[in-house]
């Protein structure tokens, strides 16, 4: 038993070893640590699940996560910068895993660290303090006097600040904003940093987040200003980058950043507009008052801000700007808390968000943003599970709940308020994949887009919408639009890369799915389109390197039970190129036990193979069992030998797509 236990440790030392040398590189994952250790893929992930219960990949994941902890802790470099060095090529993933995995963000780590070190004066000895004593154990320095004049000291500073502030602040509201002279190459574009929580809570990050984004939606009311959303600036939360050079990235001419700061009944925002090209503060803001003010304060920036920068506002849009989405100040605590989960896009998260979202309307029944929220969360859980291959029947009558769910939400967000863009957008999206109703589809994300420009999903929506119908010129400017607006999202870079695949433009397809790779590596999508976009190229061996990586993450939580199955691929490769992989591929999935669920991937295989009679065969089964599957087929470039097949346009009409100019 103990020898056991002594190979166990000596593997994993082992293992540790060979991890810290390749720490920084980032494509160091499951087949090279494999290779290091001198096991095969399967041998080494039955050892780390019997040894550990984490399968290899997790293991890889939780080494550089616990090592970032580390440096995070000793102060060795941003958060941004420890990312690259612990081997992850996005920031913002690094951020998502780090804080699924202790359960706060990288800018929390030594604050939120479960125990802290504290040095006592009278001992020489180190004390551990349990952080949930952190805050019922500060006040309590009676013993130090030193620690007690100190503590009046800072309150006393404290105090001093805010009448100073106060004061400044009464001067520059009565000052009028000197406007920026306009002129017909004055680009009137803004992103807006993630606001710094400078509360003693760190729990209200959530809270400095909502205040920059309802200043950002509020913004959105100005017809000719453009706003990069807050996902795209995600990346720059503890960034050391300048003004411009942030700017330069997101492409925009001005900066807003700031800090909030709540205690208690108080809140404390300050914020500054950078021009970004020489990085001059052009104006600052700074608001000391109740937090029931919070919703006058975001008004009161987004109105100065347009002053500003010499926008002019309908009156239609200043009441917009104006308006309180509601009277209830925890119900809109309780809503922010909502769309923070709800943009991590996890299947905890939105769990988490129908949750807040279901507690604030709790507090205000009429809250439409509330319902909003609603709307988008099932809107998102039934586009996750509406594509299912597994279990068709299982998968449409899922989708058709949450859709249902969605829809009822939607409804009652527009009754009570009918300018909300993002409704629209979801509604027009169900239309569009539920009911295929392409010109009330068309309709909704038209005024979606009207409500607010800025909105980028509505414009990745309607670019979706475009294709399917065979607008390929106009499925592109919209998708253009919405990178404009948001380039960091992987969502619309995605989307983009598909695009350029769709229309036959391999090289695009595959420098922009690089680019999503980039911003989400461990998202499967950009693989598949760069294995089908070398394919065409004929390049196999390029496209066999993607398929492998996609199948390795389809399956790195049970390697063992594929592996057979990838072993067999591979030989289908080796021995016939990708023809060889795509045919044995196809070929597992026609004698499954109900193949027709699978009836629209093999009948695109088929074409893809050029075999059209039998692909044609498939298309006919798919429209009898789950047509679901062919919302695209029109514009599927793995379609495109069908395109001139009589049964193929026939096929077209039934589905009330058209045919081909």
């Amino acid at each position: 038993m103990n020898s056991e236990l002594s190979m166990d440790q000596a593997l994993i030392g082992k293992l540790t070893k060979i991890l810290e040398v390749n720490l920084d590189r980032e494509h160091f994952g499951v087949k090279e640590l494999a290779k290091e250790a001198g096991l095969s893929r399967s041998q080494l992930h039955r050892k780390l699940l019997s040894i550990t219960g984490k399968s290899t990949s997790r293991f890889i994941r939780d080494y550089r996560l616990e090592k970032a902890m580390v440096m995070l802790q000793n102060n060795s470099a941003t958060a941004s910068e420890i990312a690259y060095r612990v081997g992850f090529s996005s920031p913002t993933y690094f951020n998502s895993c780090f804080h699924d995995y202790y359960g706060y963000p990288p800018g929390e780590a030594k604050l939120r660290n479960p125990k802290f070190l504290k040095a006592d004066k009278e001992s020489e000895n180190l004390e551990l303090i349990d952080e949930s004593k952190l805050i019922e154990e500060t006040p309590s320095v009676k013993k130090h006097p030193l620690r007690h004049r100190m503590v009046w000291f800072n309150t006393f500073f404290i105090v001093l600040l805010a009448v100073i502030s106060y004061n400044l602040y009464q001067n520059y509201k009565d000052t009028p904003a000197e406007a920026i002279p306009y002129t017909d190459k004055q680009d009137k574009s803004i992103a807006i940093l993630p606001f710094k929580n400078l509360s003693d809570d760190p729990e209200n990050q959530y809270f400095a987040d909502g205040v920059s984004g309802s200043i950002l939606n509020k913004l959105n009311s100005v017809s000719d200003l453009m706003i990069i959303p807050a996902s795209s600036m995600e990346k720059y939360r503890n960034t050391k980058l300048t003004a411009t050079q942030i700017a330069k990235e997101v492409d925009v001419s001005y900066l807003l950043e700031g800090s909030v700061q709540k205690h208690g009944d108080s809140i404390r925002v300050i914020s500054s507009l950078v021009n970004a090209e020489n990085q001059e503060q052009l104006q600052s803001f700074v608001f000391d008052w109740e937090y029931k003010n919070i919703f006058e304060i975001q008004s009161k920036i987004a109105l100065e801000i347009s002053k500003r920068l010499n926008l002019q506002i309908e009156p239609e849009k200043l009441e917009t700007i104006k308006k309180q989405p509601t009277e209830n100040v925890e119900a809109y605590n309780l809503y922010l808390k909502g769309r923070f989960f709800w943009h991590r896009r996890t299947e905890g998260g939105l769990h988490y968000s129908i949750k807040y979202f279901n507690e604030a309307l709790e507090l205000d029944p009429d809250y439409a943003l509330a319902y909003a929220g609603l709307a988008d969360t099932y809107y998102s859980m039934a586009h996750g599970v509406y594509f299912n291959l597994d279990n068709h029947e299982y998968a449409t009558k899922k989708a058709d709940s949450l859709f249902n769910l969605s829809l009822a939400n939607i409804e009652k967000t527009l009754s009570i308020d009918n300018n909300i863009a993002e409704a629209h957008a979801t509604l027009g999206m169900i239309l569009c994949y539920k009911d295929w109703n392409w010109e009330a589809s068309e309709k909704e994300l038209k005024l979606a887009i009207q409500l607010n420009p800025n909105y980028a999903t509505a414009h990745s929506y309607f670019a979706q919408l475009h294709k399917i119908l065979g607008r390929s010129q106009e499925a592109r400017n919209e998708i253009d639009i919405a990178l404009s607006l948001d380039p960091n999202s992987y969502r619309t870079t995605l989307t983009s890369a598909r695009l350029y695949y769709q229309d036959g433009q391999y090289e695009r397809a595959i420098e922009e799915a690089n680019k999503a790779q980039e911003l989400n590596k461990f998202r499967l999508g950009s693989y598949r389109i760069k294995s089908n976009c070398y394919y065409y190229l004929n390049m196999d061996e390029e496209a066999f390197a993607e398929e492998e990586k996609l199948w390795e993450l389809e399956f790195e939580e049970d390697l063992e039970k594929y592996s057979e199955y990838l072993e067999e691929l591979r030989d289908a490769f080796y021995k016939e190129g990708m023809k060889g992989w795509w045919k044995y591929f196809n070929d597992n999935m026609m004698n499954q036990e109900h193949p027709e669920r699978y009836s629209a991937a093999i009948a695109v295989n088929l074409a893809m193979l050029g075999e059209t009679e039998k692909a044609l065969d498939w298309l006919d089964i798919a429209y009898k069992t789950n047509k679901r599957f062919l919302i695209y087929i029109k514009q599927t470039h793995d379609a495109k030998s069908l395109r001139k097949e009589p049964r193929f346009l026939a096929l077209l009409e039934k589905l009330n797509l058209g045919g081909y100019e």
